[in-house]
């Protein structure tokens, strides 16, 4: 897959008048697709991001035959070529509040990767279209742990056979 430059869907993005000429993609997040896709909403292709707000690829549970269901109506909904899931969080359950913060203890690296390579593996299944994994910005509260770090990242892309979704943002915030 040939590099695209996106943005993350907004209201504010929306009123840029030329939206169209500065990305290839708009980033619109499950939980508030209804709101991108609207109309007025987004006039470009459209990258489905996530379908859940306080979900972690931790939790084993999460990428389920509901979910998966539910992805697809969304996927349809959008007419994506694609979808981009939150690579993390470090812990099984977590509660989004300005950035995410653990709900539970945070896995060690080893049950962790295992953990996100089998959630990932699933949603590929489920999905059968490509799958793209996104970093995130490191904050130190515990929800992060592992997920940040750039050979964790590689291995999960790797084993797991998605593209990347480099969120120069959150590299930024990882990296300072």
């Amino acid at each position: 897959m040939a590099a695209l430059l996106g943005v993350s869907w907004s209201a504010v993005v929306e009123e840029l008048p030329d939206l169209d000429a500065l990305v290839d993609i708009v980033e619109a997040p499950g939980w508030s697709l209804d709101e991108a896709l609207a109309p007025g909403g987004v006039r470009r292709r459209v990258l489905l991001h996530n379908l859940d707000l306080d979900v972690s690829l931790a939790d084993s549970t999460y990428v389920d035959d509901e979910w998966a269901e539910r992805a697809k109506t969304a996927i349809r909904k959008a007419g994506t070529p694609w979808f981009s899931l939150h690579l993390g969080f470090a812990s099984e359950r977590v509660r989004f509040d300005g950035h995410m913060l653990p709900e539970s203890a945070p896995l060690g690296r080893d049950a962790l990767l295992t953990r996100i390579v089998e959630s990932v593996s699933r949603a590929k299944e489920y999905l059968g279209l490509p799958l793209l994994l996104e970093n995130l910005d490191y904050c130190p509260e515990g929800a992060y742990e592992h997920v940040c770090e750039p050979t964790f990242i590689s291995q999960v892309v790797e084993e797991t056979d998605c593209g990347m979704l480099l969120d120069i943002g959150h590299l930024l915030v990882t990296a300072s």
